[in-house]
C-alpha cells in the first residue's frame, strides 16, 4: 500500500504543499465526526499526491496555513467520491475545486449496482477495504493508527479508478453525461436549514395533537441550544424517540419525568430541569399545526387516481416510458431524472413549450432533458 504523512503542523503543512503542487489532480477525502459533534466540520483532509496520502489535521494549523492549502489545491482538479458529502465541509475551509470527478456520479451513469467506494475498489483492484471506521469518531486526538491506515485508504485507489472509469465512460457514450454531472457538482450547495427542523425529529408522526407538538418543539430547542453551545450531536443527548415519547406522555410534575424510563439519554441528567420548564411551557405557547404548511403540496402521486385521473394517467404512461429508456441506456430511472422534478411537472400542468425550461430551472441538466422530453412529448 501506499504510504501517508499525518500533517499536525505549519510546518508540515508546507512540505506537504510542496508535493501537492507537483500533482495535477488530486485525490481527496475529508472526514468527519457525525453522531458525535453538532456540526458537519472536516476533522481530517486526505490528499493523495505522487503515491503519498497527506493526512492534513485542519485543527491543528493556521488559518494562514489553510489559506495556503487553498491556493495550493483550488486550481486543480478534485477526484471525489460522493462529492456532495464532503464539499461543504471542504467548502468550509475555503477549499474549492477547479474541477471534479465524481467516481461514485460515475458509477451511476454506467448503471453498476454496486457504487460504494468499497465496492468500486474491489472491482478495479480487487481489493477488499474495511469499513469500519466508518463512523468513527473522528474529532478525537490522537487518532489511532488503525483510523489513520483507513483515511489513507480512502483516497489510495481513486487515481486508478477514475481512470477505468473514464474509459468506461467513452465506450459507454456517456462522457459528455459524465461532464455535465461534474460541472453542475461545482456549484453544489447543500439544502438550506429548514423553517423548522424540530419537525424531523424521528417518532413525530404518532404525535397527534398540537399540544404534544408544542412540547416536542419547546423541548428541541432546549436539546438543540445545549448541543449547539457543547458541540456535541443532539442525539448524545436526549435520543429523538425520547423526546418524542416525552411530548405524548402527560407529565405532572419532574419527578415523574425522572422516573421514565422511556426518557433516557447520556446527558439527560443536565437537562431534565430545563427539559420539563420546556415541556410545562408548551401550554401558554402557540401551538404549531399538525402539519407543515406549505404553499405548493403535491399529493403523494398513490392518491392521484382519485384526486387528478388524468394526471395519473400520464404519471402512470411516462413510468412505463422511463423504465423501459432505464434499461437502454442502463442508467437507473433516479439519475436519469429525479422522479419529484416529474411529478411536479405533471400535477401541475406545464405546458409542453415550457417544459424545457421547467426542468433547467428545477436543475435537470441538458442530458437529462435531451433524454426526457422526446417521452413526455408522447403523453398528450
Amino acid at each position: 500500500m501506499n504510504s501517508y504523512v499525518l500533517v499536525r503542523s505549519d510546518q508540515a503543512l508546507e512540505d506537504a504543499i510542496t508535493e501537492i503542487q507537483t500533482t495535477e489532480v488530486l485525490a481527496i477525502d475529508a472526514e468527519r465526526a457525525s453522531g458525535f459533534k453538532y456540526g458537519q466540520n472536516a476533522y481530517l483532509i486526505q490528499i493523495l499526491a505522487n503515491e503519498i496520502a497527506f493526512l492534513i489535521d485542519p485543527t491543528a494549523l493556521s488559518e494562514a496555513s489553510m489559506q495556503r492549502l487553498a491556493d495550493a489545491i483550488n486550481k486543480t482538479e478534485w477526484i471525489l467520491h460522493s462529492a456532495t458529502q464532503d464539499l461543504p465541509c471542504l467548502n468550509e475551509l475555503g477549499l474549492y475545486p477547479a474541477k471534479i470527478f465524481d467516481t461514485e456520479v460515475a458509477a451511476k451513469l454506467l448503471g453498476f449496482e454496486k457504487i460504494g467506494l468499497a465496492a468500486l475498489v474491489l472491482r478495479y483492484e480487487e481489493i477488499e477495504l474495511k469499513k469500519e471506521h466508518s463512523a468513527a469518531d473522528w474529532s478525537q486526538r490522537p487518532l489511532t493508527e488503525e483510523m489513520l491506515e483507513y483515511a489513507a485508504q480512502d483516497v489510495y485507489f481513486l487515481h486508478e479508478i477514475r481512470k477505468k472509469l473514464l474509459d468506461e465512460l467513452r465506450e459507454a457514450e456517456k462522457m459528455e453525461f459524465a461532464e455535465q454531472e461534474f460541472e453542475f457538482l461545482l456549484s453544489f450547495k447543500p439544502k438550506p436549514p429548514l423553517a423548522n427542523p424540530w419537525r424531523k425529529t424521528s417518532g413525530l408522526h404518532a404525535l397527534t395533537k398540537p399540544i404534544q407538538l408544542a412540547r416536542l418543539r419547546e423541548m428541541w430547542m432546549v436539546r438543540d441550544a445545549y448541543a449547539q453551545a457543547n458541540d456535541i450531536a443532539p442525539g448524545k443527548i436526549v435520543s429523538d424517540r425520547s423526546l418524542t415519547h416525552a411530548a405524548a406522555t402527560e407529565y405532572t410534575s419532574i419527578g415523574q419525568m425522572k422516573q421514565d424510563k422511556q426518557l433516557h439519554g447520556r446527558l439527560i441528567g443536565k437537562l431534565y430541569s430545563a427539559l420539563y420548564q420546556a415541556y410545562s411551557d408548551a401550554s401558554n405557547s402557540e401551538p404549531p399545526p399538525l402539519r407543515e404548511p406549505s404553499e405548493q403540496v403535491i399529493p403523494h402521486h398513490k392518491n392521484w387516481q382519485k384526486l387528478k385521473p388524468a394526471a395519473d394517467a400520464r404519471y402512470k404512461k411516462l413510468k412505463v416510458l422511463l423504465a423501459e429508456l432505464s434499461e437502454e441506456v442502463q442508467i437507473p430511472v433516479e439519475v436519469i431524472i429525479s422522479p419529484s422534478i416529474l411529478r411536479e411537472a405533471i400535477w401541475n400542468e406545464v405546458d409542453q413549450e415550457k417544459i424545457e425550461a421547467f426542468f433547467a430551472q428545477k436543475g435537470a441538466r441538458p442530458w437529462q432533458s435531451g433524454l426526457v422530453l422526446p417521452l413526455f412529448r408522447t403523453l398528450d
